[in-house]
């Protein structure tokens, strides 16, 4: 299992890890979504926008996951 599939917060027993909630790359992409939001708010958000964000906000996601690599 690749880094960013794992979970952020993982339940685990003496042998497995259980994959519920949210992945590292999902929870990233949240809290760079999140930041988004709050720097564009005072300006208002636009549907086309949105989009962008969103797809800002993975890619923001996957380069984090990738330097962590590293």
């Amino acid at each position: 299992m690749e880094n960013k599939d794992r979970p952020v917060n993982p339940i685990t027993d003496e042998t497995t890890i259980s994959q519920m909630g949210l992945t590292k790359r999902e929870y990233f992409a949240g809290l760079a979504l999140q930041s988004f939001i709050i720097a564009k708010g005072k300006y208002g958000l636009y549907d086309e926008s949105r989009t962008h964000l969103c797809q800002d906000s993975v890619k923001i996601a996957d380069e984090l996951l990738n330097q962590l690599e590293k």
